[in-house]
């Protein structure tokens, strides 16, 4: 009797500690048998987030067949700040020859701006630090600036990429900029020697 008593509890000992590792070998089982999302479920869930902002900011990139100058920064970094008017002129050089398009990370110090998520998913491109400038061209990343940059050092790097074409419609909107900043200072020393005049009589 009592080497019987023994056997059971030996038994219900034995299914006891089997019963966690049954378990997780069911458990790694079922992980084993979900597989990872494609990239095409991945970009359907990150479009979800904010359409719009894949409308009006990632689209473009994907989808260009020409140059791309992004600029990303926030108002609260003030490199940021300083590089607005410098990119502002960029875009009036480069007018009809490449495609800006700025986007501001406010949340990147708190981690929860969706702006990053994006690049990421898309780009494979890791903001860690502003501004940030990166180059597109025919929807492939060939340039990535950190920091501050002079017009200059931007505008090199946007010329190499365009065609003669290109380069020749930036060289024409900068002579025009020329001829109109010259009428324009033409016609404030024309205004200015009438009322030095008026002001003589």
């Amino acid at each position: 009797m009592t080497n019987r008593l023994i056997k059971k509890l030996y038994i219900l000992t034995f299914a006891l500690a089997c019963t966690p590792l049954m378990q997780s070998t069911r458990a790694q089982e079922a992980s084993e048998n979900v597989s990872a999302p494609s990239k095409e479920e991945t970009e359907v869930r990150v479009k979800a987030i904010d359409p719009e902002f894949y409308k009006t900011h990632i689209a473009p990139i994907k989808n260009s067949t020409g140059v791309v100058f992004v600029k990303i920064g926030a108002s609260w970094c003030p490199p940021c700040e300083k590089m607005v008017p410098i990119v502002s002129s960029l875009k009036e050089m480069f007018d009809g020859a490449v495609l800006f398009v700025e986007i501001s990370i406010e949340g990147l110090r708190s981690g929860k701006d969706v702006e990053t998520s994006f690049l990421k998913e898309f780009f494979d491109v890791d903001v860690k630090s502003i501004p940030m400038f990166l180059i597109f061209k025919n929807g492939k990343l060939v340039e990535t600036l950190i920091g501050s940059r002079s017009k200059q050092v931007l505008s090199d790097k946007l010329l190499e990429l365009l065609t003669a074409e290109e380069r020749a419609l930036v060289y024409s909107n900068v002579a025009k900029k020329a001829a109109k900043e010259k009428a324009e200072a033409a016609d404030l020393a024309e205004k200015n020697a009438a009322r030095t005049k008026e002001t003589a009589q």
